[in-house]
């Protein structure tokens, strides 16, 4: 099985706050295993955009720590599943967390 994340990250770990991303690093699972990891520049942050943005790139779980309201609305009537009130870590290790089933999650948005 494979799956694609997207994490919004900031110097290379979890942005603490989704609008405060310089990137979406972008990790392939296959089997369990991370195949490939790579940074992408978001497109702004207008919800439209955002969302037709990660359908492009087959992103099938988001994991943030906090998102504005307007864009976890517009990601709620996709097909990515959004994982939120996670904390700061690199990529690699949230997404390996959400594989062994022990990542954390609280509120799923934040104030814009």
């Amino acid at each position: 099985m494979e799956i694609r994340f997207a994490v919004p990250t900031l110097d290379g770990m979890l942005a603490t706050h989704f609008l405060q991303s310089q990137v979406a690093t972008i990790v392939d699972v296959k089997a369990g295993q991370i195949k490939k990891v790579h940074t992408f520049d978001l497109p702004g942050f207008d919800p439209k955009t955002l969302v037709d943005w990660f359908e492009t790139l087959n992103v099938q779980v988001l994991i943030a720590c906090g998102i504005p309201h307007d864009i976890l609305e517009a990601l709620n009537q996709t097909a990515v599943n959004v994982r939120t009130g996670v904390d700061p870590d690199t990529p690699e290790n949230i997404v390996y967390k959400f594989l062994n089933h022990s990542l954390g999650e609280v509120a799923a948005s934040c104030l814009p």
